[in-house]
């Protein structure tokens, strides 16, 4: 689910969401084999593998929050090399 998708969620939905993924990413990281996250027939399962995943999906979180909550998403630095 990207950003705009999860943006028609309600705010208190996406937050829980975001708690519950940072939660298991957490657990990825001290070296849990594999999580959980979500309830309500829309769980997902996720391992240490899938860690780029579960960030992705933290990111789009991140974002249709601050979408739903009328903040700008700030973005990080384009570098241009002369090659």
């Amino acid at each position: 689910m990207d950003a705009h998708q999860l943006a028609t969620l309600p705010l208190e939905t996406l937050q829980s969401r975001l708690q519950q993924a940072q939660d298991a990413q957490h657990q990825l990281m001290l070296g849990k084999k594999a999580v959980s996250v979500g309830k309500d027939g829309s769980r997902v399962d996720f391992t240490q593998a899938d860690s780029a995943q579960l960030s992705r999906y933290i990111s789009a979180l991140q974002s249709a929050i601050a979408t739903k909550s009328g903040a700008s998403v700030r973005r990080g630095p384009i570098y241009l090399g002369v090659g």
